[in-house]
Parts: structure tokens; C-alpha cells; sequence
């Protein structure tokens, strides 16, 4: 901006100088427009930088971990002025893991018309991504005045993890032993114990076949459950935050996600948990399918993690106790604090036991 007001003063010096040795009347003419141009302008960058609308249009409310987050920031310019720079400030930060990136983005500027810059950004981190046009510089048309503005356009965007299946045993899930344990528990069907066999109708879940009476009987014969299912399936995650495991954690989230969805697609209705430093307790949900689940990793990467690992096994064990068949996911730097039967080992940053 400076540099602009030198060059300006430069360029009415050499106008002045010239007058004197060359008594021009068009270059009398000339420095008197370019004296008064600046006041013009002003005036009308005044008046119509209010006519300048920005925002963002088409950004995604969902993407993977590897994949850009895209979005448009468009620019409309509802006056005739024709403006100078226009410079956007976006803010990215990582809700979760509390890391923020700042950007500037120069907009095209066209009088009476909508403009759009494409722009994408990444994250390293899953979580959810707050993206948000915090700031803007207009200049003038002969760039001698700018105006910065403050706005507010915030958009979240959910960014999760991709991870890979976990594989095992039903036992892990399953308590006890007999012939209905065959049939996995599902929302809205109790399976404890069996109340009546009948014949296969059209709509029966195929779960429900007795498929070693069926056998028997050369015909498709199906169970029916009376009294609720009482066995608890509880998956706990280990949030903590330090500078050094930020990594560590978000294969912890990895786990978490792969463990979630293994136990969903053996057909069990499960609760999970994790400490929440904001609510000052646990926060627990029930899971019932990959919606639920999605919905409850959106609430997750709300949360404030702990500073420390070492206090959330204890946090754990005090609030739940021992009573539920529970799988808890943490990392390595942390699997020494929990007692219990290790099942997995994921990518080497993250472990999965069992309490």
C-alpha cells in the first residue's frame, strides 16, 4: 500500500515537473484529473464496498481422510466500482486436535457479476474441519485505500478415517454358550432365549433361521425370542492429547472406527464411551449401524481429549467397573496401563483389549 502512494506521488512530481519546463496546458490538465482521481475513488470505494458479497458455495459435508476437501469461494460485485485486490483470509483448524492453518486467497473482481475460485484444502488428521472466511481486504481501483472487513462464514466438515476390518472371534462378542447364540443380537429382537420355532415367512431375517433343524427337516424353519438380551457390549476409546502422539491418536480413532464396525457387521447392538474434559465425564451412546456410528464420531471429534493417558483407564474402570464385555481401544504408548487380555495390534500405534 505504501509503495502504490510513492509511485502515485512519483507519478504527479514528474506531471508538476514537467508543467515547469515544458508550460503544457494539457499536462496542466492532466495533473489536476490525476490530483483529483484519488478523492474520487475514495468516495466511490466508500459507497459501494458494502455491494461486495462474499462466500462459499458447494463445500462437501463429508470427506475421507486422503481426499481434498474442495469448495468454491465466490465473489459478487453488485456495484459498478470496479475494485482493486481482493484478498479472502480462510481459516482451517482441526476441531479435535486443535490445529489451525491460516490461507489468502486473491478473488477476481467483475462489475455486476459473480465470480468463483475453486480451492481445496487437506487434512492430515481425521476430525471435524472448520472452515471459515474470517477476514477481508478490499482495495480501491487505483489501489491507494483498503479496507479490511470482518465476516463470519463457518462450515463444518466431517473428515474421517479410512481403516481396515478387524477380524474376530464371535467369543469376543458373545457371552455364554447354546443353541441361540447362533442367532446374533439385532435392534428390535431379543434373543436370550427361544420361545417357538415356526416356518420360514417371507420378510424373516435370515439371521433367525434355525439352519441346523432346517437341515433336519428338509424345510426352512425359523426362531422366535422372547426375553430381552442381556449381555452388555461396551467399546471404550482412549482420547488423549499430547504434542507427541497426535499421530498415534488418529490411528487410535482408526482402530476405534474398525472395531465399530466389525461388531456391527456381526449384527450386535453396542454402547460406546470416551472422556469428554468439556462435560467433565463420559459421554456414552449406543450404536446400532454405520449411521448411528458416523453420527457418533461426528459428536466424538467435539470433544476435548484428556492431556494425559495415564488417568483414563481409572477414569474408566471407576465409572463402569468391571461388569460389561468390553473392548477397549487405546495406544501403544498407553497399552501397559490397562489391564486386560490384548487381542490386536493395529498398525503399530494403536492396541485393542479386551477388559
Amino acid at each position: 500500500m505504501i509503495g502504490n502512494w510513492i509511485n502515485y506521488i512519483i507519478f504527479v512530481v514528474l506531471l508538476i515537473v514537467g508543467i515547469l519546463f515544458y508550460n503544457s496546458g494539457i499536462l496542466v490538465i492532466s495533473t489536476i484529473i490525476v490530483c483529483i482521481l484519488p478523492f474520487i475513488s475514495y468516495v466511490l470505494f466508500r459507497r459501494n464496498r458494502n455491494k461486495l458479497n462474499i462466500y462459499v458455495e458447494n463445500i462437501p459435508d463429508s470427506v475421507g481422510r486422503k481426499n481434498d476437501i474442495a469448495f468454491d469461494i465466490c465473489v459478487d460485485n453488485m456495484s459498478m466500482y470496479p475494485f482493486g485486490n481482493i484478498i479472502v483470509k480462510v481459516d482451517v483448524e482441526n476441531i479435535f486436535y486443535g490445529n489451525k492453518t491460516e490461507y489468502q486467497v486473491s478473488l477476481p473482481n467483475v462489475l455486476k457479476h459473480k465470480r468463483k475460485v475453486r480451492w481445496s484444502v487437506a487434512s492430515k488428521y481425521a476430525g471435524n474441519i472448520k472452515i471459515c472466511l474470517s477476514e477481508i481486504e478490499v482495495q480501491d481501483a487505483m489501489f491507494l485505500f483498503r479496507k479490511e472487513i470482518k465476516i463470519k462464514d463457518e462450515h463444518i466438515v466431517k473428515v474421517f478415517t479410512e481403516y481396515d476390518m478387524v477380524n474376530f472371534d464371535n467369543a469376543v462378542f458373545l457371552d455364554g454358550e447354546g443353541e441361540e447364540q447362533e442367532t446374533l443380537y439385532k435392534k428390535g429382537t431379543d434373543v436370550s432365549e427361544i420361545s417357538d420355532i415356526r416356518e420360514y415367512a417371507p420378510g424373516d431375517s435370515m439371521q433367525s433361521i434355525h439352519w441346523k433343524l432346517s437341515a433336519r427337516r428338509d424345510e426352512m424353519l425359523v426362531k422366535e425370542y422372547s426375553m430381552p438380551y442381556s449381555t452388555k457390549m461396551f467399546v471404550y476409546i482412549d482420547l488423549h492429547m499430547n504434542s507427541y502422539v497426535m499421530d498415534e491418536m488418529d490411528v487410535v480413532i482408526e482402530a476405534y472406527m474398525a472395531v465399530c464396525s466389525a461388531i456391527i457387521s456381526s449384527g450386535h447392538v453396542f454402547d460406546t464411551a470416551w472422556y469428554d474434559r468439556n462435560n467433565g465425564g463420559m459421554i456414552v451412546n449406543t450404536i446400532n449401524n454405520c449411521e448411528d456410528l458416523q453420527r457418533v464420531m461426528y459428536d466424538m471429534f467435539y470433544a476435548e481429549p484428556a492431556e494425559g493417558i495415564h488417568e483414563m483407564y481409572d477414569v474408566f474402570i471407576n465409572t463402569f467397573g468391571n461388569s460389561f464385555n468390553t473392548i477397549y481401544v487405546t495406544g501403544k504408548s498407553s497399552e501397559n496401563i490397562v489391564k486386560g487380555e490384548r487381542m490386536a495390534e493395529y498398525k503399530n500405534k494403536a492396541v485393542i483389549i479386551k477388559v
